[in-house]
């Protein structure tokens, strides 16, 4: 019998009274992509009638296109059992740990919560979601191998490699979008939210030592205020904000530069998205996972300790040939594929264990 599979939407949904809008960064394209296929939930403990981020959760009902189940926690339902996905390791429900016939499963996306990057409330969620899930869909090698440090060095005791499960990661088109006609070799771009491990500083440094006018798309996040007000002053830098994704691919597609200068990451999506997109010349900060993800003969990795080239004098450039294969590789369905069949092996797994 095959259980069904819900999809927790609740840090999404909180997240979305917090804006005042449905976010679609990071963490929360996968939930998007997951509560498509599978049926997203919240388990809490209010009466369904009392909810109080009630308004959030229609606006995201409203985005997904169906409705979100309601789960009270101190009358649990399902006892036949089902699995539970949790889009992160630090969006773990504790009210899971009511229902003891779910099978607990959740995407591995990096380790930066246990370092205290998002702080320490983030640090002790994924401490739960690393003890208290069954499953673990990681979306690159390097983030599999640093949750098994972490987890061996924390927990003080091995993991089975059989509750790991590739998912990977994936671009946002269905068809490989056209070149942009209108490609300028002196506009750069970066994307993403302003955490200081995103380097933005040093992209705007080294866009301004190549004499590139820049644009950063991204919400502001806390951090780095003073940079984004002193470079604001500069004719050459743009900080555009949170943008849609129709008008961050304007912005992209016209760029001749792309950077990612972060210092971590456990997959890093916005350089894949603009090697499609068709943006000529990728920089890129040599870590692990950009290392894992992109090739050297298509991108340009930098040392961000050291002093960067300037972008005129990095000669890699991304072939037509390499563009397609990124679009094959990493299209949704292929990731929606793997972690079916992840599922399925969790699914499986857990049935023989429980015999």
């Amino acid at each position: 019998m095959k259980l069904p599979t819900l999809v927790d939407v609740y840090t999404w949904v909180k997240e979305t009274e917090k804006l005042g809008y449905v976010p679609m960064e990071g963490i929360y394209r996968h939930a998007l992509s997951l509560s498509k296929t599978y049926t997203p939930a919240i388990i809490d403990t209010y009466n369904e009638d009392s909810i109080p981020y009630r308004e959030a959760l229609k606006d995201v009902e409203k985005f997904i296109g169906k409705p979100i189940v309601y789960m009270r926690a101190i009358s649990p339902s399902y006892e036949e059992g089902f699995v539970w996905v949790s889009i992160a390791v630090d969006s773990f429900c504790p009210h899971i740990l009511n229902f003891p016939n779910a099978i607990k499963v959740t995407v591995l996306h990096d380790t930066m919560a246990t370092k205290g990057v998002f702080g320490e409330s983030n640090k002790n969620q994924f401490l739960l979601g690393a003890r208290h899930n069954d499953y673990f869909a990681y979306v690159s090698e390097y983030a599999k191998r640093c949750f098994i440090e972490y987890y061996t060095s924390t927990i003080s005791t091995s993991i089975d490699d059989s509750v790991f499960g590739k998912y990977g990661n994936y671009h946002r088109w269905s068809e490989l979008p056209s070149r942009s006609l209108l490609s300028l070799h002196y506009y750069s771009s970066s994307v993403g939210s302003v955490y200081e491990r995103k380097n933005l500083r040093l992209v705007l440094e080294h866009a301004k030592k190549s004499r590139l006018t820049h644009f950063h798309v991204g919400s502001f996040k806390g951090e780095c205020e003073e940079d984004i007000v002193s470079y604001s002053l500069l004719q050459s830098f743009h900080y555009l904000g949170a943008l849609s994704d129709t008008m961050t691919e304007e912005v992209v597609s016209k760029c001749g530069v792309f950077y990612c200068l972060s210092k971590d990451e456990g997959f890093s999506m916005t350089p894949l998205e603009a090697i499609v997109l068709g943006v000529e010349k990728i920089i890129l900060s040599d870590i692990p996972a950009h290392r894992e993800v992109y090739d050297e003969r298509e991108v340009n990795f930098v040392d961000i300790e050291s002093e960067i080239p300037k972008a005129e004098d990095l000669s890699v450039t991304v072939s037509e040939d390499y563009r397609k294969y990124m679009f094959d590789e990493y299209n949704r369905t292929n990731v929606e594929n793997r972690f079916e069949n992840f599922l399925k092996h969790a699914t499986r797994n857990h049935s023989r264990n429980s015999q």
